[in-house]
């Protein structure tokens, strides 16, 4: 019986890492485990730093979005007068609006498909906490403007804000407003569901 092979081939199994693996051995041993940790590292650096840049892009970025002032409706022709404002620290570049206005059966849902066009307004820069400044009107035929008093018909503003920021990064928000005659319940979910904006 070969008893000596059986031990060497023993204690070859049982090596302890620094004592019997050679100098050469360890070292690459370590170098593995050292590029494993730096390379851990590195990533996690690099992914706090492209969060702290996205932090910096929101924090610095331009947030445009409209307001409509209130309106008395005696007539059917009236004008809404609307003002996109920047809210935020840099200005909006390449800044347009349009308009849209659809009268809608009450009970129905808008289409909000981008028809009927009314106007648009477009800037080379707007810039913060001065407001854009834009009316928008429309005239009811004679039915629709007794159908509108009645409640029997609606009518929402619909816009989508479009821009860019000094990173040349698009932006957009969407703005849906609805107006009825009277008080009363109208069937404007799809139009506040509209309201959006980018998460760029």
């Amino acid at each position: 019986m070969d008893t000596h092979g059986n031990q060497a081939d023993t204690q070859q199994a049982k090596k302890k890492f620094w004592r019997d693996y050679l100098p050469i051995e360890k070292m690459t041993f370590v170098n593995v485990i050292f590029v494993a940790i730096y390379s851990i590292l590195t990533l996690g650096l690099c992914w706090i730093a492209s969060l702290q840049y996205r932090a910096l892009k929101t924090d610095e970025r331009p947030w445009v979005r409209l307001f409509v002032e209130p309106v008395q409706f005696s007539s059917p022709s009236f004008t809404l007068l609307t003002h996109a404002f920047n809210s935020g620290k840099t200005p909006a570049k390449s800044f347009n609006a349009d308009f849209f206005i659809e009268v809608v059966k009450n009970g129905e849902q808008p289409k909000l498909d981008g028809t009927g066009q009314i106007s648009s307004i477009s800037s080379g820069v707007l810039f913060p906490n001065t407001p854009a400044d834009s009316p928008v009107s429309y005239t009811f035929t004679q039915s629709e403007f007794q159908d509108f008093k009645d409640g029997r018909v609606f009518f929402v503003l619909y816009s989508k804000l479009t821009y860019s920021d000094f990173f040349r990064v698009k932006h957009w928000t969407k703005h849906c407003q609805f107006f009825g005659g009277k008080p009363g319940n109208y069937s404007a979910k799809k139009c506040t569901d509209y309201n959006d904006i980018d998460d760029n």
